[in-house]
């Protein structure tokens, strides 16, 4: 389950392909108008990826609120 933090939240997921190594992988799910782990705010839904070296990447948000399916 995503745990807020600062009014975003965090999600922690196992990889399971060959670029994750089954590795945990962690995103961060910020609102519009919310303060991102980079330090922005923004009127989009912004979903940033914490990368091996703890730099973050921003990925193209394709679906709201897709964690509710799983």
């Amino acid at each position: 389950m995503p745990k807020k933090v600062a009014g975003y939240f965090e999600v922690h997921v196992y990889g399971t392909n060959l670029g994750a190594n089954d590795g945990e992988l962690t995103f961060f799910l910020v609102p519009p108008k919310v303060t991102g782990p980079d330090g922005t705010i923004s009127d989009d839904r912004r979903v940033f990826q914490e990368l091996y070296d703890g730099k973050l990447h921003l990925n193209e948000y394709q679906k709201v609120e897709w964690w509710k399916e799983y």
